[in-house]
């Protein structure tokens, strides 16, 4: 399971300055982010941009993967939801996260069933 991010209108680059001063390019908006939300420099992004490698390299002994992409997908909405608050003018429509979301909580549910059935 991994982040589905072929839509993605770069709401995490549009706010990296909060994460990582060194990325922001003065404006809280990533300094490798172009003009078609696209990453130059993808193959070769630090670690805070690849959220594969930074759950196989500090998560994935804390949480499930699934866990991890929900965690990731509710901030992506919650970027979102902040981006059409402050740029109205913007941005309009929806994200399509939501839609990925519970999917993933299905599963989530699935596993809490399970561990109150053998708790209980």
């Amino acid at each position: 399971m991994a982040l589905d991010c072929k839509n993605c209108k770069a709401y995490c680059c549009r706010k990296i300055g909060l994460l990582n001063k060194d990325l922001d390019r003065g404006d809280c908006v990533c300094k490798y982010l172009d003009e078609n939300n696209k990453c130059m420099i993808y193959a070769n992004r630090p670690l805070i941009c690849n959220t594969d490698r930074l759950y196989d390299l500090l998560y994935k002994d804390l949480m499930s993967k699934e866990e991890w992409v929900l965690l990731n997908l509710q901030g992506c909405e919650k970027l979102h939801e902040n981006f059409k608050e402050t740029n109205k003018e913007e941005e309009s429509g929806e994200s399509g996260l939501k839609d990925q979301i519970p999917q993933i909580q299905t599963v989530e549910s699935t596993k809490d069933e399970e561990t109150s059935r053998t708790e209980g």
